[in-house]
């Protein structure tokens, strides 16, 4: 066989090695990569996947603030929250706040209307924890709680307010001059009674006098508007 062709085959043999060595190198090269990206795909699934379930357990652990909530004066409130679970009828509460101010054996009253007197939640496991710089006074109690209007931490619990329950309006009398009102009340806590009027349509109620007795005279109605009035009395639960 001819020298040169010898050398011409040796040489593409030489060419052929190299592109396979070439094509194997690679193949090697591209599936490292797509493992690689399968890799971290996995990993991004799972960070997902984590950081929904914290999102889920931080949600499902909330507890409905109340909005009506106060506490004493020397009591830091942050919020009240109360979570009832209907399959053990029971609901769980949680009283946040800041300082010393709280212990396991502080009351927490509730109700519905200020017309209405406190009512001292019978605590069931009261613990408090520490969430940062915030305490957290929690219990539970029977029943489904979570429904009352009005919270209140400590024993300073404000004012019942009576209006129509226990007062019977016996006489009211209006001129161009003046209003008489005569009532009874049934409630023999109520010693001082609020006479009030406000403008119709109006929400805020003004207060022309205050008495010890059931009977009072205002003098100087306007005339040409249209007044609603109201007698009312307040005191101190427990007093």
């Amino acid at each position: 066989m001819p020298i040169d062709a010898i050398k011409a085959g040796l040489t593409a043999l030489c060419a052929f090695g190299a592109l396979a060595l070439f094509a194997v190198c690679f193949i090697v090269n591209v599936q490292r990569l797509i493992d690689e990206a399968k890799r971290r795909m996995r990993n991004a699934d799972k960070a997902v996947l984590a950081m929904f379930t914290v999102a889920l357990t931080i949600f499902a652990g909330a507890k409905h603030a109340q909005m009506n909530a106060g506490a004493d004066a020397a009591i830091s409130l942050v919020s009240v929250g109360a979570e009832y679970d209907s399959t053990n009828d029971v609901t769980s509460v949680e009283v946040r706040f800041t300082g010393q101010g709280v212990t396991t054996a502080t009351p927490v009253s509730v109700r519905n209307d200020q017309t209405e007197a406190w009512r001292e939640l019978e605590k069931i496991g009261a613990e408090i924890t520490t969430d940062f710089t915030t305490n957290i006074l929690s219990f539970g109690v029977y029943g489904n709680v979570g429904t009352n209007r009005y919270w209140w931490v400590g024993t300073e619990t404000p004012a019942v307010i009576i209006e129509s329950t226990g007062i019977t309006i016996e006489l009211f009398a209006a001129s161009s001059r003046s209003v008489q009102i005569a009532w009874t009340c049934d409630d023999p806590r109520a010693t001082e009674f609020s006479i009030q009027r406000r403008r119709k349509g109006s929400t805020a109620w003004e207060t022309v006098g205050v008495t010890s007795s059931y009977a009072y005279i205002y003098v100087g109605f306007t005339v040409g508007e249209t007044w609603e009035w109201r007698v009312s009395a307040v005191y101190t639960e427990g007093e």
